[in-house]
């Protein structure tokens, strides 16, 4: 049976994943992945991606961008090939919308743009979606649920890369021990304990970095990383 991340924290850190607040843990969870996630390549979230957003004639913009990360956007061109939607900001988006400026965006070299409105943002694409020019937007939704039982294949089906599950369980025990530490410490506990904590936060942490560098400085495997596998 598939190890949750309930599971995994035990591993890591025994008893003391049981001494946290529910709400709490789950919320160290959630910040957890959403650290991991937004320090890994795209192209890593892209292979678990979850179904796009369609852009079209009669959707041009995608309003539901709070709470989601754009992994990629591109726009289909007069001969429907998908061609790359280039994040640029609003000074360059409204260039892009300038029929006198060399730069502005054609359905070859088309761009994206996060604009925002009444504390409300939207994501753009130029030149605008058509019937048949349509575009499509990768992403991936930060978790604001409990994922602590959830299993890999739920996990993957959110757009989790298995690959990220150990690094997300190691950041989540390191600030568990950090917040179980600091009740510690005010509640005069053992020294002996806090010491032996401290030690363990700082194992967990160098953990952590090493298995980050996997995938900050590109050594994950061709398997792992490329998003056409």
């Amino acid at each position: 049976m598939a190890a949750t991340f309930d599971a995994r924290l035990v591993d890591l850190i025994g008893d003391y994943a049981a001494k946290i607040n529910d709400n709490h843990e789950i919320d160290l969870l959630n910040s957890a992945i959403a650290e991991v996630i937004d320090s890994v390549p795209p192209e890593l979230l892209l292979k678990y991606a979850v179904a796009p957003i369609a852009l079209n004639n009669s959707t041009p913009t995608w309003t539901d961008v709070e709470g989601n990360k754009v992994l990629l956007v591109t726009r289909k061109d007069a001969g429907s090939v998908d061609r790359t939607c280039e994040l640029v900001g609003i000074p360059a988006f409204s260039q892009a919308q300038d029929d006198d400026s060399i730069y502005k965006a054609t359905s070859h070299t088309p761009v994206s743009c996060l604009t925002t409105a009444g504390g409300t943002t939207v994501l753009d694409v130029k030149p605008i979606t058509t019937d048949t020019e349509t575009a499509r937007i990768y992403y991936f939704t930060y978790p604001t649920t409990n994922q602590k039982e959830r299993t890999d294949t739920q996990l993957n089906d959110a757009g989790i890369p298995t690959q990220l599950f150990h690094a997300i369980a190691l950041r989540t025990a390191t600030t568990m021990l950090q917040a179980y530490l600091s009740d510690a410490i005010q509640d005069d506990e053992d020294q002996e304990i806090v010491a032996m904590l401290q030690a363990q936060i700082g194992s967990l942490t160098s953990q952590y970095g090493v298995e980050m560098l996997r995938f900050t400085q590109g050594t994950f495997t061709q398997g792992e990383g490329n998003d056409s596998a």
